[in-house]
């Protein structure tokens, strides 16, 4: 966490329909478990504390009180986990009853979040147990809540804001919330939100995953946030519906991890501050002031900052999909692209003839020297050498293979989570190269009212020197029209 990056977890327990003892045991073993994994953030089903299909049985004290008693297990029994989960249990608040997502940590109860959209359609008909969180709202500005004996906030506007970690802020949404024309996170991440996290119960029909795969990232890209979402799962009565547990955690955009048809954990890390840049860069991202930030009650904790183990995915071709049928089509549109902006160009300069052949003498003497000087380079990569000496070495060599004038402020950078990272292969960078490093070592030369040529290559700093990340070929390319 101490660089932005937060583990999150998205949890579906095994459960039984209304036996709140032995959920509460799913409940308390799971969180168990993300803890051990490092997980700061977890998200557990909706009414996953009773079973979301237990019907009419909503309406019974007995099974209310059950699910009272078993938060409050929950809450002693967990009370030493560094761990903030928010699950899902039904709450009686005012004479009505609320699909809830409970925020807790360390035996505190941060908020309870009741659900906005009551879906009564099609094989859904919530409306007949639960009152929608906008009625609850405007109640509990009337008169509090009192669950387990704590004194909660009870909002359908509440964030929880990481005083430690600054960019940390999560927002929580309910099932059909996503699903609505104005889902609750649009206004939440005005407020600060950068996580979302979203407790579902989402059946299953044919096709439904992947419209509810494209709604995660779909929204996770439109608010610039990290999403999780927790979907019920095993145990749920499969009467009239079937739960897959169709976990997810997203953001910006891109899918981090992904699990169906089991319970358990899918575990990701969601980089917040690279969430709280894009939304500095991108201008059209509403600023603070003009959010209804006002109208929200904010929750303030404290988490102890911790180095993240990475598990997240990280692309060795950010530029083209690894899915093989997909690589021709985004290399013709990269390619088509490329085209119509020199078709451009030529038009623009009034250019008379292109031509694009065999290379000449220059052409080739020059691209050998530049390849060499790659090479060499290269070859001097091992742990111990500082970033300036393998600069100084790629110039030299540049220099001595055929272009003696050769100058460049530097040729090459580290890749790490961004593609241009530290060090750079420059003069004055003293950094000494680790194992583990990654760096791309280029030798580019133009010359103005010539041209130039360029080679350039990837590799990674091993214990014994180095090792290349990339297999494409050397040799210069002669295209024909």
């Amino acid at each position: 966490m101490r660089d932005g990056f937060v583990k999150v977890a998205a949890g579906t327990p095994k459960i039984r329909v209304a036996d709140c003892g032995y959920n509460a045991g799913q409940i308390i073993a799971l969180m168990k478990e993300a803890a051990a994994q490092g997980v700061k953030v977890l998200a557990l089903p909706e009414l996953c504390v009773t079973g979301y299909t237990c019907g009419d049985l909503f309406l019974q004290p007995t099974l209310l009180d059950g699910a009272e008693r078993a938060l409050g297990r929950i809450l002693e029994e967990t009370k030493e986990l560094d761990l903030l989960t928010a699950l899902g249990l039904p709450v009686r608040h005012q004479n009505k009853l609320y699909n809830c997502a409970v925020v807790i940590r360390n035996g505190e109860i941060f908020g309870a979040v009741p659900k906005t959209y009551i879906p009564s359609y099609g094989e859904f008909y919530e409306s007949r147990w639960f009152t929608t969180g906008e009625l609850g709202t405007k109640l509990f500005q009337a008169r509090g809540l009192v669950l387990c004996d704590q004194d909660v906030p009870f909002h359908t506007k509440q964030v929880f804001r990481c005083e430690d970690i600054p960019n940390l802020v999560i927002g929580v949404e309910i099932c059909e919330d996503l699903w609505a024309v104005e889902p609750p996170s649009n206004t939440l991440i005005q407020a600060g939100a950068t996580i979302i996290l979203n407790l579902s119960a989402s059946d299953e029909v044919a096709g439904k995953a992947d419209y509810r795969r494209q709604l995660v990232t779909g929204q996770s890209a439109r608010l610039m946030c990290g999403y999780v979402y927790a979907d019920a799962g095993e145990g749920e009565s499969s009467t009239d519906l079937v739960f897959s547990g169709h976990n997810m955690i997203a953001e910006n955009g891109t899918m981090l991890a992904e699990k169906r048809f089991a319970t358990g954990l899918t575990v990701s890390e969601i980089d917040v501050d690279r969430l709280a840049y894009e939304r500095q860069r991108v201008n059209t991202f509403p600023a603070g002031d003009t959010s209804p930030a006002s109208e929200f009650h904010c929750f303030r904790f404290d988490m102890d900052p911790s180095t993240t183990p990475l598990t997240r995915p990280i692309s060795p071709t950010p530029f083209l999909p690894t899915d093989e049928s997909r690589r021709g089509e985004r290399c013709e549109e990269i390619l088509t692209i490329a085209a119509l902006g020199l078709k451009k160009r030529l038009e623009h300069t009034g250019a008379r003839t292109a031509v694009v052949g065999q290379a000449d003498q220059k052409v080739a003497a020059y691209y050998e020297a530049v390849r060499l000087g790659t090479y060499d380079a290269i070859a001097a990569i091992k742990p111990g050498v500082t970033a300036e000496e393998i600069f100084q070495i790629a110039v030299e060599s540049t220099r001595k293979n055929g272009i003696p004038h050769y100058e460049r402020h530097h040729c090459g950078h580290g890749i790490g989570v961004e593609c241009y990272d530290r060090p750079s292969v420059a003069p004055g960078d003293t950094t000494v190269l680790e194992e583990g490093m990654t760096l791309n070592v280029e030798t580019p030369y133009y010359e103005l009212g010539w041209g130039g040529v360029q080679m350039e290559s990837t590799v990674v700093v091993t214990k014994d020197g180095r090792r290349y990340l990339d297999k494409s070929s050397d040799a210069l390319i002669v295209l024909k029209g």
